[in-house]
C-alpha cells in the first residue's frame, strides 16, 4: 500500500493512496484528488497530529484501507486561513488553492480558521474568493466548508461565533456542504483531547477528527462515485 500526503508548507503534488486491490481498481475506477486546505489543526503540531497521527494522514490511510483510491494534498501551515498568512511561507487558503487545485480536483476541503477571528478585513468576501477561485480552477469539483474547531475553553468567545455564522451564510449562498465541529460537539469532551498548549488538539483529538472527517469525505466520495456509474 503507497500513501501519499503532501504537507503543510510545501507545493504539493497528488499521490496515490491505494488500497489493497487498487492494481486493479485503478483501471476501472478513476482516483478522487482530495486537496486539504487548512492551519495548524490541519497541519498538525507537536502538542498533537505530527505526522501519520495527522487527522488527514488517517483518512487516508482507512479510506486505503477500505481499498478506496484517493490522492490527497495537503496544504496546511499555523497562521493561515482566509484572511491571515501562514507565519512559515505566508500562504492563505486563497493561495492553496490557487497552487494546487486543477481540473482533476474532485473535492476540496476548507477547514478553519481561528486565525480570522481577530484579523482585518471583510471575511465574507474572503471565503467568497476561495470559493469562486475553486469553482474557476475546477468547476467540477464538490467543496466542502468546515469551520474552526474550538476547544481552548468550554465556550467559545464572541468572535469565534460571529466567525461561523458568516461560513455557515457564505455556505448556503453557494449551496455547499457545511460543518459546524464546534456546534456538531465533535470534541465534547475536550479535556481529553487538548494538546498541552491548551490550543490545539492532541493526538486522540485527531483521531476523533479523522472518524468525523473521513465520514464527510466518505460521503462526498459515495456521491461522486455515483454520478460517475
Amino acid at each position: 500500500m503507497t500513501l501519499g500526503i503532501n504537507g503543510c508548507s510545501q507545493v504539493p503534488e497528488f499521490s496515490r493512496v491505494a488500497g489493497p486491490s487498487a492494481a486493479l481498481n485503478y483501471l476501472v475506477q478513476r482516483q478522487h484528488h482530495i486537496l486539504v486546505v487548512g492551519d495548524s489543526t490541519t497541519a498538525g503540531t507537536t502538542f498533537g497530529g505530527h505526522g501519520y497521527t495527522n487527522w488527514v494522514n488517517v483518512v487516508a490511510t482507512d479510506l486505503a484501507a477500505e481499498g478506496r483510491s484517493a490522492a490527497f494534498a495537503r496544504v496546511a501551515s499555523g497562521g493561515s486561513g482566509y484572511l491571515t498568512s501562514s507565519i512559515d511561507d505566508g500562504a492563505t487558503f486563497f493561495s492553496g488553492v490557487r497552487r494546487n487545485a486543477g481540473p482533476d480536483t474532485d473535492l476540496i476541503v476548507a477547514f478553519g480558521s481561528n486565525n480570522d477571528m481577530e484579523a482585518p478585513g471583510d471575511l465574507r468576501d474572503a471565503v467568497r474568493r476561495v470559493i469562486e477561485l475553486a469553482q474557476q480552477r475546477s468547476p467540477r469539483t464538490a467543496i466542502i466548508l468546515v469551520a474552526p474547531i474550538w476547544i481552548r475553553s468550554p465556550q467559545p468567545p464572541a468572535s469565534h461565533d460571529r466567525m461561523t455564522r458568516i461560513l455557515a451564510t457564505v455556505a448556503e449562498e453557494y449551496d455547499l456542504e457545511y460543518h459546524d465541529p464546534t456546534q456538531e460537539r465533535w470534541l465534547a469532551d475536550t479535556s481529553g483531547y487538548l494538546g498541552e498548549d491548551g490550543i490545539h488538539p492532541n493526538d486522540e483529538g485527531h483521531r476523533i477528527l479523522a472518524n468525523r472527517m473521513g465520514d464527510v469525505i466518505g460521503r462526498r466520495l459515495d456521491r461522486l462515485e455515483a454520478d460517475q456509474a
